[in-house]
């Protein structure tokens, strides 16, 4: 199956990016730290699931494309 059917060209740097930072902070702070960190990067996911919420919602209430999520 080629890469371009499940997605990873689009996301290959989001995952690069994701495991240097997660790399850094076990390396530099532990297991501790990393644990310490994971709300932060918990919150960063859900507030773009909502922020992409807002913007369908309010794209069906104007009836006017808006941002594409």
């Amino acid at each position: 199956m080629p890469y371009s059917e499940i997605g990873v060209d689009y996301i290959w740097f989001t995952i690069f990016l994701g495991s240097i930072i997660k790399w850094s902070i076990l390396k530099f702070g532990g297991l501790k730290a990393l644990r310490r960190a994971s709300p932060f990067f918990i919150g960063v996911i859900i507030g773009e699931y909502a922020i992409g919420s807002f913007w369908s919602a309010l794209s069906v209430i104007l009836q006017r494309r808006m941002y594409a999520f």
